[in-house]
């Protein structure tokens, strides 16, 4: 890409540029350094040969802790309060009127499985947005209900909203 052949030096010759632009983009303050991520050092040989041992690790889902960052949380808590938003559109509801529904109620818990499933952002959060009473009541009802289930009592335009987002 860069006119580097594909040798040890070469491939030093990237890893110097790469390393170079990292430095320049984070001075920059530029959102999220990309170009850190997801390099390796080798021979297209070894990629082949590595790249399918890796992929089940690749796959595997990381815990919510993984990305701590503060663009990656700040990014989340945008991606969530879009989720919050346009979930409340789908489910006819608005803010006023979460204050008085259930803790429990369907459409509550369907959205907070939704956001909880696309961020990270914690049950605290979800709680005050959904007006859930508590974390801890977040995180039980979370486990006790099953989608499936609480998708009979959500309307057809919520249940897509969410097929659209998975």
């Amino acid at each position: 890409m860069f006119g580097f052949a594909d040798t040890v030096f070469g491939r030093r010759k990237m890893l110097e540029r790469l390393k170079q632009r990292a430095v320049e983009e984070k001075k920059n303050n530029q959102q999220d350094n990309q170009l850190t991520k997801s390099w390796y050092l080798g021979t297209k040989e070894f990629s082949e040969k590595i790249l399918p041992q890796a992929e089940h690790i690749l796959k595997k889902q990381r815990s919510r802790a993984y990305n701590s960052s503060t663009e990656y949380k700040s990014h989340n808590l945008q991606q969530a309060q879009l989720l919050f938003d346009e979930g409340l559109k789908k489910s006819k509801l608005t803010q006023q009127a979460l204050l008085h529904l259930s803790g429990s109620d369907p459409r509550k818990v369907f959205l907070a499985m939704l956001i909880r499933k696309k961020t990270t952002v914690s049950n605290s959060w979800l709680a005050e947005h959904l007006k859930m009473k508590s974390a801890a009541n977040v995180s039980r009802l979370l486990k006790k209900y099953d989608v499936k289930k609480l998708t009979e009592h959500l309307l057809s335009d919520l249940i897509n909203y969410a097929k659209i987002e998975n």
